[in-house]
């Protein structure tokens, strides 16, 4: 029994030492080792300006590199590709089809997104009102009818210039990226 013991811990210890010298044990601190993590699964590291100590990554379309405060290291390379965009597809959707700030909620601009929506309520209810309570004569003549048409009429002209401004790609988000372009849902069409 103890013969049986002694040989099953000689051949564990050689099975080990063997084991050690015939494996390289991976360098931890070596960045390369968790490039997927460094790029957040949503890119590929730069082959020309990567090596072993350093890691620079090539995001995919819909990702990009944004960095808040504090910056998040590994082995202290900064994480990268960890920012989805937003899509220019959706915010133009809601842009022409609601639009009463949803296109600037989904953006991330959430302040002008409640002044645009109170001023689009403001415009419309105020326009109904007039307009029910008025005789239809005297419309124009009214002070508070012009001032209504005129809110209504301006909506329109900045409802006109924010589709502009978001089919074009000038519109960011409300960190400052750029839109994704995929656009090509709407129209079968791909800019360059």
């Amino acid at each position: 029994m103890k013969t049986r013991f002694i040989k099953r811990m000689f051949l564990f210890i050689i099975l080990n030492i063997v084991s050690i010298y015939t494996y390289s044990i991976q360098d931890l601190n070596n960045p390369a080792m968790f490039q997927d993590e460094i790029c957040s699964y949503n890119g590929d590291p730069n082959p020309s300006t990567s090596n072993n100590t350093w890691i620079d990554c090539i995001c995919q379309d819909e990702y990009t590199t944004f960095y808040q405060s504090p910056k998040i290291y590994i082995n202290n390379v900064p994480v990268q590709c960890n920012y989805q965009k937003k899509r220019r597809f959706i915010a133009l959707f809601l842009s022409i089809f609601l639009p009463f700030g949803m296109d600037y909620l989904y953006l991330g601009y959430y302040w002008l997104s409640a002044i645009i929506f109170i001023l689009c309520w403001f415009t419309l209810t105020g326009n109904c009102v007039r307009f029910a309570v008025s005789t239809h004569i005297d419309y124009m003549k009214n002070k508070r009818n012009l001032f209504f048409l005129i809110m209504g009429i301006s909506m329109l002209i900045w409802w006109l210039i924010n589709v502009i401004l978001i089919w074009t790609g000038i519109m960011t988000d409300g960190n400052g990226i750029e839109t994704v372009n995929d656009l090509y849902y709407l129209i079968n069409i791909h800019n360059s």
